[in-house]
């Protein structure tokens, strides 16, 4: 590889490629679009190969642009890496942490949880980026974040991350108050034929419900609605739509306020596995070191 290849142009070819605009790319860097074509040519005069083809107003990626692309990106991500390491080693009292997480842990109950280390730390920046659970466990592999709190059947550690159980959430069914849904304990052969506000069918916590209810052997939900998201799905609770199956953080305030009501379900409650990961082969700062350990001591299993 051509020692003459700069920093400056790998991050211009891979924002061309995530884009798919070299005019986006220009506007970003604030400098002109002649010149992010120039630092792209630049680049694959010294790979020795076409890198990206324009068809129009279409951009194409050759083949060896998808290799350079993933190296280019490893590089990258590792150099920020290294930068965010070297400045952050000490007292973890500066630098930044970042953690991934599904939506309802991300949402209802790491602000909580991460405002003690603000109060410890206070200059520390900590960023807390809410993602679908697969998601999130790609920001972590690509180092875009430090921990991740994901909701997931299973999570088998790898080479790359390493995952241990936290307690899972635990989720209830709710409803609106006075709409005619069963009073008393109700079975889930009961709860299943409810008219059921939920997730779309590819959302991960939606999958993860289904299959609870098939292993237990329970007819599948008469789903009436679809919302994307827990608060939207509340909100159809709320407004009598069907019942819910929410985690008790999401309905806590909800169910105070008498908004919502929670019905008595009967048995084994409805719980979904939480992990707690870290890429394995990177060092924590100190301030990353404190976030993971408040996260274990809020949510851990034991």
């Amino acid at each position: 590889m051509d020692p003459r290849i700069t920093l400056n142009q790998l991050q211009i070819f891979c924002r061309v490629v995530e884009s798919r605009s070299v005019t986006q790319v220009a506007r970003e860097r604030g400098i002109a679009q002649p010149a992010v074509s120039a630092q792209l040519r630049s680049l694959e005069r010294r790979i020795g190969a076409p890198l990206i083809h324009f068809n129009g107003k279409t951009m194409e990626t050759s083949e060896a642009g998808e290799v350079v692309y993933a190296w280019a990106r490893s590089v990258l991500d590792r150099t920020h890496g290294a930068r965010r390491l070297i400045a952050e080693l000490g007292n973890g009292s500066r630098g930044s942490v970042v953690v991934g997480a599904s939506l309802s842990v991300g949402n209802y109950v790491l602000p909580k949880v991460l405002s003690e280390v603000y109060q410890e730390l206070p200059g520390v920046l900590i960023s807390l980026i809410t993602l679908h659970p697969h998601a999130a466990v790609l920001a972590l592999a690509e180092g875009r974040c430090d921990l991740a709190v994901v909701a997931l059947e299973s999570a088998d550690s790898t080479p790359d991350i390493t995952w241990e159980a936290l307690r899972p959430d635990r989720l209830v069914p709710v409803a609106a108050p006075g709409h005619g849904h069963p009073e008393g304990p109700i079975s889930g052969e009961t709860l299943a034929g409810l008219p059921f506000v939920c997730g779309p069918k590819d959302q991960v916590h939606r999958q993860l419900i289904d299959g609870q209810f098939r292993h237990r052997g329970l007819p599948m939900r008469r789903v009436i609605m679809e919302l994307g998201d827990p608060e939207s799905i509340k909100t159809g609770v709320r407004a009598g739509i069907g019942v819910g199956l929410l985690s008790e953080n999401v309905v806590e305030s909800a169910l105070e306020h008498g908004e919502i009501t929670r019905l008595d379900l009967v048995g084994e409650p409805f719980e979904i596995p939480l992990w707690l990961g870290r890429r394995a082969q990177t060092t924590l700062t100190a301030a990353q070191h404190k976030v993971l350990d408040v996260i274990r001591a809020a949510l851990g299993s034991g």
